[in-house]
């Protein structure tokens, strides 16, 4: 397929243009401004249209209304007129205003093929090529700078590759059965994480029916074991029962034995007391307590203290008296000022080991002013050769006469060679060696071509001519070598030089040296001021940091810097003497509060015993103790003590047994007590004792409430369980139908667990089949790229790589390492994708046809070697496809003048009047030098 014209009759800035185009290769050529853009959009849209959709554009048709509509005017539409591979001839009226008016007709039989070509509403007519217009821009309609948007979305791009493998253009691939399958399974079966769908409906319903089940199993297993439990708390209750039966009887019996043993006792309290007390122990006791206090505080008292050893505290004052105060200023010389003092010593150093590296001053050299590039070019210039002027040629043209003469003499070009050739020569001898061999160069290719072009031309004999250019070119260079030696000898002889071109080179040498030298001084004179100004700025730090600590020397004496230091190191010792000598006082002054101590001890300690013996003789006297010695009236203390314990045991012995007989009579009369006993012998039942079980009335007590208790809350559990029984006897589950629903809930889940697994199987089978077709379209590709890669990159890449699951290429030069294409320069990734999508039309088509390339500014990122080898491939694959390619480089202009041969070639000129909106009356015919002319 190929567009055979295109007619924007309103469009953008074009109104009622034509571009009619050849069947293979076409490059529209025109500046900026011209309408480049405007027509390849125009192309795109009049094969493609723009989609119906209800409600407001999407962003993409948004963007391209108003960049693409007309400037003024209601009017919108495009005409393109195409011819398919089998010879049908179509005209596709796109009328962008009124989308429901487009239609596509065939223009050999006249039939309406709009139904057959609508996508989205409109016509697409990329469906002939088995495309969309979503996969046209990508694939083969490339605009300005977007040669990688075929990386943007390959997702369609894949899909009509896989068709175009799989299925020759069908319309129907693997990745479409496979979104069925996804879109089924998803529906009807789903996955773990779809909370919604059957598959984890089922299994939450399993999970539910199943939980059901366990819960009345569980209540079912907690009713048993409820009847289990009241039934065995009705047993305990009823032993508790007779266990506290019998616990009463004992204790009953217990309390009778209680009272029997409590008269007993009373008669034998009662016949052993006297009948009035003996003596009051309450005095006796605190006559005896008075005793043991005394005793006890003179064996407890210390002895009177000898004298303290030692200085005395009125001595120690005295010392504390003489130290001296603690001195201000540092003791140690601090830390900053040794920082500075370091600093000072490395800056002194430095300067002092720069000081030893003055370098030389270069010696005088007379060059006469000239610098050294120009001594060395007159050297090489007095070297050159006076070249020889061949005789044999001179007496060839003497013999041949001049006939020719007259056709061969030079004409203004050769005139104006001459004249360059002579100034590059006066060039090279002033040292512009450049600039002189270009304008020797031209010259002499100027004069060759003046003296070669009359011989085109000639009428005389072309031997002569020939002969006579020769003659002249020899001539001429002699004379150039000559004029230029003579510049020289004159350059040389006003500097003062001799003329020997090994002296020159010796002084442009010497010359050099003597610069470097230079330079070395220079430099060592600017590092030499730097470490001058480095050491007066750590000498300043010093004196500063100096007169800046407490006691120092000060920085406005008038000493040098080593004298402050040693000055400061001196009084740091000194204070450093004088505080050692002051950091005694916290010593002594803990040594005059210990003797302090010591003193009020002493002085404490014989009070106290004064104090201690002061009473023993109180209480001594208080027992009858006459006075005397202290150990003998202590003796006699000691003897009093024991006759008032003998006295104090017998008085308290009466006093127990009255107050045990007052406690077991409790405020009555013995008798009344023997009545009681006689009461309650009569209530016990008659019969066997039971046997006794050795403990306490207390205990038998205590166990009879422990019994009692226990028996109380068996009772209750009882009665709890037997209402949570009757409880459960009411709701009870039947277990029967949660199996039944726990069985239908599995089943169903084993249905669902089933298809899906066919599900993914099949999708597992579809997905080796998609990738199996990948496989092939990948290799396919791979081949159409290699096979124009090292044309289009200059050689430096001549394999590749392609992923058919991202449309991603990898190139590498044999051996080396693989690159990813879009991190290479942006010239070489341009052209590597546009090997694909010469290789994606190739394969995306339907049989049969073959899809044209429209292609924007392309070659704006690529130097001319790539450029030139980047036309002669699209030019050889439009023996295949049609080609239409907008440039505005005027290499591509020159290339296209040289190589494109009508009728299958065109070249197409825009003029700036076509960018300016001009309107036209027909169509305009192709004029026989195919520059486009927008006007009828």
């Amino acid at each position: 397929m190929h567009v055979v014209s295109v007619h924007a009759r309103a469009f953008g800035p074009l109104r009622d243009r034509w571009l009619t185009l050849a069947p293979g290769m076409n490059v529209v050529f025109g500046p900026n401004e011209a309408g480049k853009s405007s027509w390849h959009a125009a192309i795109y849209v009049g094969l493609c249209g723009m989609r119906r959709s209800r409600g407001a554009q999407v962003k993409e048709d948004r963007d391209f209304t108003e960049r693409h509509r007309p400037w003024d005017g209601a009017e919108w539409a495009v005409t393109v007129t195409l011819e398919t591979a089998d010879g049908r001839r179509l005209e596709i009226q796109q009328d962008l205003a009124d989308l429901a008016a487009c239609r596509v007709t065939d223009l050999g039989t006249g039939q309406d093929l709009t139904s057959q070509l609508l996508n989205e509403g409109t016509p697409d007519t990329a469906r002939l090529l088995g495309l969309t217009r979503r996969t046209l821009p990508p694939t083969i309609s490339v605009r300005q700078a977007e040669i990688l948007r075929v990386l943007d979305s390959p997702t369609d791009l894949q899909e009509h590759l896989q068709r175009a493998a799989a299925t020759a253009g069908a319309d129907q691939t693997a990745e479409a059965a496979i979104e069925r399958i996804k879109r089924f399974h998803a529906e009807r079966v789903g996955s773990p994480r779809a909370w919604t769908k059957p598959l984890q409906v089922a299994a939450e319903r399993l999970t539910s029916e199943q939980a059901t089940l366990d819960q009345a199993r569980r209540k079912h297993e907690e009713y048993l074991v409820l009847v289990e439990q009241r039934e065995a708390a009705g047993r305990e209750a009823g032993s508790l029962e007779r266990q506290l039966a019998a616990a009463r009887l004992e204790l009953d019996r217990r309390r009778v034995d209680g009272l029997r043993s409590r008269v007993n006792r009373a008669r034998g309290l009662a016949t052993r007391l006297p009948e009035e007390p003996s003596g009051d122990s309450d005095k006796s006791r605190v006559l005896r307590d008075q005793v043991v206090e005394a005793l006890a505080a003179l064996e407890g008292s210390p002895q009177e203290p000898g004298p303290l050893e030692g200085l005395t505290a009125a001595e120690i004052e005295r010392e504390l008296e003489a130290l001296p105060e603690p001195p201000a200023g540092d003791l140690e010389r601090a830390a900053e000022v040794l920082e500075a003092e370091d600093a000072w010593n490395d800056a002194r150093h430095r300067r002092m080991a720069h000081d030893a590296t003055r370098p030389q001053p270069p010696p005088p050299m007379e060059t006469g002013g000239l610098l050294a590039g120009e001594l060395r070019g007159l050297a090489a210039t007095l070297e050159q050769v006076l070249p020889a002027v061949d005789p044999d040629l001179e007496r060839r043209l003497a013999e041949l006469g001049g006939r020719g003469r007259s056709a061969g003499r030079p004409g203004l070009w050769a005139v104006v060679g001459v004249l360059l050739a002579t100034g590059g020569g006066v060039l090279l001898a002033v040292d512009l060696a450049v600039v002189g061999v270009l304008v020797l160069g031209t010259g002499a290719l100027l004069l060759v071509f003046g003296l070669l072009l009359p011989l085109l031309h000639a009428k005389g004999p072309a031997g002569t001519a020939v002969l006579e250019a020769r003659l002249a070119t020899q001539r001429d260079r002699l004379e150039q070598v000559k004029t230029a030696l003579d510049a020289a000898r004159r350059r040389l002889r006003q500097a003062g030089l001799p003329e020997d071109a090994d002296e020159l080179r010796e002084r442009a040498e010497t010359l050099e040296n003597a610069a470097t030298a230079a330079r070395a001084l220079e430099r060592w004179r600017q590092q030499h001021a730097a470490l001058e100004v480095e050491d007066a700025g750590a000498a300043r730090a010093l004196r500063e940091r100096l007169s800046a600590r407490p006691g120092g020397p000060g920085a406005a004496s008038g000493a040098a810097l080593d004298e402050l230091l040693k000055l400061y190191r001196i009084d740091c010792r000194k204070r450093k003497a004088r505080a050692d000598e002051a950091a005694r006082r916290p010593t002594l002054e803990q040594a005059l509060a210990a003797r302090r101590s010591a003193e009020r001890t002493v002085e404490t300690a014989r009070t106290q015993r004064q104090q201690v013996e002061l009473k023993v003789w109180e209480v001594a006297s208080a027992c009858g103790v006459e006075a005397g010695e202290l150990e003998l009236a202590v003796a006699r203390l000691r003897a009093r003590r024991e006759e008032l314990d003998d006295q104090i045991s017998r008085l308290e012995l009466q006093g127990r047994d009255r107050a045990a007989l007052e406690q077991i009579l409790e405020g009555r009369a013995l008798h009344d007590l023997e009545e009681e006993l006689e009461r309650a012998e009569k209530q016990l039942p008659h019969g066997a004792s039971p046997q006794s079980s050795g403990e306490s009335e207390a205990e038998i007590e205590t166990r009879v409430q422990e019994v009692e208790a226990r028996y109380e809350a068996a009772r209750q559990q009882q009665d709890r369980l037997a209402g949570r029984v009757s409880e459960y006897e009411r709701s009870l589950p039947d277990v029967a139908a949660a199996e039944e629903a726990v069985d239908q809930a599995s089943a169903e889940q084993s249905r669902l667990e089933k298809l899906n697994a066919i599900l993914n199987r099949t999708q597992e089978f579809l997905e080796a089949a998609r990738d199996r077709v990948q496989r092939d379209i990948a290799p396919r590709l791979k081949a159409a790229i290699e096979a124009h890669l090292c044309q289009v990159t200059g050689g430096r890449y001549d394999e590749a790589i392609v992923s058919a699951a991202d449309l991603g290429v990898q190139i590498r030069l044999r051996g080396s390492v693989w690159r990813n294409a879009t991190l290479c320069s942006h010239g070489t990734a341009e052209q590597v994708y546009l090997l694909l999508r010469l290789a994606m039309a190739d394969h995306l088509v339907k049989r049969g046809e073959s899809a044209p390339l429209f292609l924007d500014d392309v070659t704006t990122q690529s130097d001319t070697a790539r450029t030139a080898a980047i036309l002669e491939l699209l030019h050889e694959s439009s023996r295949q496809r049609q080609i239409v390619f907008f440039s505005q480089e005027d290499e591509v202009l020159a290339w296209a003048r040289e190589r494109l041969q009508e009728p299958r070639d065109r070249l197409t000129e825009l003029g700036r009047s076509d960018s300016e909106g001009d309107r036209a009356g027909s169509r305009p015919e192709p004029s026989p030098s195919h520059r486009y002319d927008p006007r009828p």
